[in-house]
């Protein structure tokens, strides 16, 4: 005789695997025990306890539907946020613990999953004072150093980058914290160390899928840690590079459709803080410009230890504690208004932009914010020092040595001739250093020189000022005895002997109509009525040339761009980059020429050259051009 244990294991089994139709569960046992079941008493028990089971089934699905709940490791209700914590619960600034809090009747429950378990999401456990925010950061600066050997400059960007991503929800941008380097220089060293008190730090590697890495970040909202991020070429990196590249600004969300149904649409948010270790620098620009990047080297430390301690995470509980602490006493003083209003002085555009996050930061926190702008001082000085270095610092560097001495044309054979003399093995040409003054945004025209005939650089202050400020250290300094020097040389070329302020006037068009000058030996005036004018100088901002001066350019004169043309530009820029990426020159000029306005090629590669220069956009690859 069959148990009723036996029977009821049978129904419980079906009902478990989604088997919720009494008549199917009772042939499905049926077919299964065909001789036990010609029993009609047996038949007669079998529905008796299906009928229980489904009864208790709806029961508990009502239970589920009167008690209806969300889970989140954050909260913000009434002006008070909540934080989850180790222990499946939430804790307040004052320190009180809640199992369960609730918003408009609606449950919410911390979040439970194996990643807690498992140590692939890190929590505080508690709040612990931390005294003054210097204090603080100086706290973790002995904590990392203790257990990582970098530089001064890593080590204060690093332990800013942690305080950083404790607020980083009330920013509106943030960029990536990178260790790059070979095998064996403590890259990951650097990520234990520095991410693992970080805000919810998420672990992970290079070989984290897409699919579970978006939805680790749109569960915990925390700090994302990838070691060995140096993606394989297939699908699955497209989709990665696509998830960091939006995710360095709120607002740029990913969505892509759902699998087993197409007419739904999934949306996921990346926005977060990232640390990332990598054995070369990423390919894809974009990504590039978004990382504040550390080159990791091996230590010649024998303080450091091998294998990392017990109290080394001991160390870490009580570093996320405090810093925990500091969320809840600043997560409401940070207000990225403020940001317009913060000085920080003779800075690179494209520097206030990579560190727009810290300016919104300290901004709220006075005792920072006088050691930031001296950080970023000295930093903007170092990035010259190593931009001075580079091949690209070599050459223009050899350009500015040129000018100084006197040189008044100035051709990709003559720069040729300068890099061999230093170094006769160099294979370098002039077709590869005139591709190199064309990134770097100069115009040259066909002139005579030496019985014979040449492409040379034309001289335009603008472009050259910029060029040097961003290679040349201690252009500063010198620049307005290069200028004077450049001015001379320029009178002494075209023998002008008296020059007066120009008097421009603008069509509604803006470009200039009319300019009259004084003119060459022999007196006169020379009257000129085009779109092509002298070069002026720069606006009186960079203090390089008075802006009444008339500067020729050698040996032709184009039109100095407005402001206008310079919108027109830009915006187009923007409209095509919406469907096309990078956006190709020739297609910028067609759609500029058809649709917007009629600008000459020369003009617009000027105003990209001009935009490049100033961090506003950049150019991935000869030819083609996309907005930062």
């Amino acid at each position: 005789m069959v148990k009723l244990s036996t029977i009821r294991r049978r129904v419980k089994e079906r009902i478990d695997i989604g088997i919720n139709k009494k008549e199917k569960i009772l042939q499905d046992i049926i077919e299964e025990n065909p001789e036990e079941m010609k029993d009609e008493k047996l038949i007669y028990k079998t529905i008796m306890v299906i009928d229980s089971f489904l009864k208790k089934e709806e029961k508990k699905e009502e239970k589920e539907e009167r008690e209806y709940f969300i889970r989140s490791s954050f909260i913000e209700i009434n002006d008070e946020i909540f934080e989850q914590i180790d222990g499946e619960c939430f804790i307040d600034w004052r320190g009180n613990t809640y199992d369960e809090l609730f918003e408009d009747s609606i449950k919410i429950l911390p979040h439970i999953g194996k990643e807690l378990e498992k140590g692939v999401v890190l929590l505080p456990d508690g709040i612990e004072e931390y005294g003054s925010i210097p204090e603080l950061i100086e706290e973790i600066k002995t904590f990392i150093i203790k257990y990582y050997d970098c530089d001064k400059q890593t080590l204060t960007f690093s332990a800013w980058y942690v305080l950083l991503t404790w607020v980083y929800d009330r920013l509106s941008t943030v960029n990536y914290l990178r260790s790059m380097g070979d095998f064996g220089t403590g890259k990951s060293r650097f990520l234990d160390t520095v991410g693992r008190i970080c805000y919810k730090p998420i672990t992970g590697s290079g070989a984290t899928t897409m699919a579970a890495l978006k939805r680790m970040v749109e569960k915990w909202r925390g700090t994302v840690l990838t070691d060995e991020g140096d993606f394989k070429d297939d699908d699955e990196k497209s989709a990665l590079i696509k998830f960091y590249n939006l995710g360095f600004e709120k607002y740029r969300s990913l969505y892509q459709c759902d699998k087993n149904d197409p007419n739904k649409i999934d949306f996921f948010d990346p926005f977060c803080p990232k640390l990332i270790t990598t054995r070369k620098q990423f390919k894809d620009q974009a990504l590039e410009s978004r990382c504040l990047t550390h080159i990791a080297k091996v230590t010649k430390r024998k303080d450091i230890p091998i294998l990392l301690p017990n109290e080394f995470y001991e160390e870490q509980k009580i570093l996320r504690n405090k810093l925990l602490k500091f969320r809840f006493d600043y997560y409401f003083k940070i207000d990225v208004s403020k940001i317009e209003k913060i000085d920080l002085g003779n800075i690179e555009p494209r520097l206030k932009q990579a560190t727009l996050s810290y300016s919104s930061l300290f901004s709220n926190i006075p005792e920072v914010l006088d050691e930031f702008k001296m950080f970023l001082v000295e930093y903007q000085k170092e990035l010259i020092e190593d931009r001075a270095n580079s091949y690209d610092g070599y050459i223009v560097n050899i350009i500015y040595d040129m000018i100084c001495n006197g040189e008044k044309i100035i051709t990709s054979g003559k720069i040729v001739e300068k890099i061999k003399e230093a170094e006769p093995r160099s294979k370098v040409n002039p077709g590869s250093i005139g591709r190199q003054l064309k990134s770097f945004g100069f115009d040259t025209e066909n002139v005579r020189f030496d019985g014979k005939r040449g492409r040379a650089i034309i001289f335009d202050v603008e472009v050259l000022g910029e060029l040097f400020k961003k290679y040349i250290p201690e252009f500063k300094v010198e620049q307005q005895k290069f200028m004077e020097q450049m001015e001379q040389q320029t009178l002494k070329e075209l023998k002008v002997d008296k020059i007066e302020p120009l008097d421009m006037k603008e069509s509604s068009g803006g470009t200039v109509e009319q300019v009259e000058q004084w003119g060459r030996t022999g007196g006169g005036k020379i009257s000129q009525t085009s779109h092509q004018t002298p070069k002026l100088s720069p606006s009186t901002n960079d203090n390089i040339l008075n802006p009444q001066v008339f500067v020729p350019s050698v040996p032709t004169m184009f039109a100095v761009p407005t402001s206008v043309e310079r919108g027109v530009v830009l915006d187009t820029l923007k409209d095509i980059q919406e469907y096309l990426k990078p956006v190709p020159f020739h297609d910028l000029v067609i759609k500029i020429n058809q649709e917007v306005t009629t600008l000459p090629e020369e003009q617009i590669q000027k105003i990209l050259s001009l935009l490049m220069s100033d961090g506003t956009i950049f150019s991935p690859k000869p030819g083609m051009y996309e907005i930062f």
